[in-house]
């Protein structure tokens, strides 16, 4: 399978989930899901910059370690997104200690994986 597929495949499954189970997280209350619209339309926004910049990357087939750095970088990116929304969105409970209300450490973390799938990719 190329890695263009791949990419595509594994984008599109993590995208679709994630936006199902926002929605059915929101679907319960209607003006909390009102509220999320323009939180949700810049991560789909966010999600597909992310995708059109890999698609922008890959030129051509290419080994599987490259294949699989620039699948990392693009779930990096979008669970960067996903913390972002987290924190974003309208909710009725805390965020949990560790993702904190601002970018903290899980983000650097994500941000780094990010960086060096990057990196590795262009190595």
């Amino acid at each position: 399978m190329e890695i263009e597929a791949v990419l595509k495949t594994v984008s599109a499954i993590v995208l679709v989930v994630s936006f199902v189970l926002t929605l059915m997280s929101l679907w319960r209350e209607r003006a909390t899901l009102a509220a999320s619209a323009r939180p949700i339309a810049l991560y789909v926004l966010h999600c597909a910059v992310g995708i059109a910049l890999v698609l922008l990357i890959i030129e051509g087939p290419k080994p599987t370690d490259k294949a699989l750095a620039l699948t990392a970088f693009l779930l990096a990116w979008i669970v960067l997104g996903a913390l972002w929304l987290a924190r974003n969105v309208p909710r009725g409970h805390a965020l949990p200690r560790w993702m904190g209300e601002r970018w903290g450490t899980i983000d650097y973390v994500v941000a780094g994986l990010a960086a060096a799938s990057l990196a590795a990719y262009f190595a």
